[in-house]
């Protein structure tokens, strides 16, 4: 073998025994400080939306199993957030046995330049047990069971009305803003029920008539 090819050859076994090299260690990079807060006092931008006037189909019968459908004007109110809770809604108000799942899109604008607003089909809980014993209550789409004297045959019949929606405003509070307002409230309902049995009716009448006396015809409602 010629010198040359013994010097590639010696070059070559070299470079297969060479020893790898480690990786090169990370730098560690340090952890971003958590931005304190007290807490209560964490803003949040509450969107109020009504869902305009729609049909819903009342069952009126008193049988089993054979609906009389009567469409019945209606509406809800749907607010973004819980102002007790201070996390998101899923659902509007309740009325006639139903509610409706609304989205809010986020980053989207209607045409009037409010926010976008999605309304699904009415829902309504049902109660469902488990093999193993237990209830299970989950929303379900509002559906009718109607059976054929005659024949016998089922159909289901679906009430899939949806609504319109109109942008009512927005407004930021923090829980402890809302904590307080809710002792302020209590604090003129328990001024009313401690007046003179003859002058309650009107008193209350005043009070819940003035404007935004929401929060009172609530308070009203829980201790009656």
């Amino acid at each position: 073998m010629s010198e040359e090819k013994k010097q590639e050859t010696n070059t070559g076994n070299e470079k297969q025994q060479q020893p790898k090299q480690p990786p090169a260690p990370q730098k560690a990079t340090a952890p971003t400080p958590a931005r304190r807060f007290e807490r209560g006092t964490q803003e949040h931008i509450h969107d109020l939306f009504k869902l305009l006037v729609a049909l819903m189909q009342k069952d009126v019968s008193y049988k089993w199993r054979q609906p009389q459908l009567i469409p019945m004007e209606h509406s809800h109110f749907f607010h973004s957030i819980n102002d007790t809770t201070m996390q998101p809604n899923k659902y509007c108000s309740a009325v006639g046995g139903h509610f409706h799942e609304v989205k809010i899109a986020p980053g989207k604008v209607a045409a009037n330049g409010f926010p976008l607003v999605e309304v699904g089909p009415a829902l309504t809980y049902v109660n469902k047990k488990l093999p193993n014993g237990r209830i299970l209550k989950r929303a379900e789409l509002v559906q009718f069971e109607s059976v054929d004297e005659l024949t016998g045959d089922l159909k289901i019949i679906k009430d899939n009305h949806t609504h319109q929606v109109e942008y009512l405003g927005s407004e930021t509070f923090n829980a402890q803003s809302r904590s307080n307002a809710r002792v302020a409230e209590r604090s003129k309902v328990a001024g009313l029920m401690s007046g003179p049995p003859a002058t309650q009716a009107a008193s209350q009448e005043k009070l819940i008539s003035q404007p935004g006396s929401e929060a009172v015809k609530g308070l009203l409602k829980d201790q009656s």
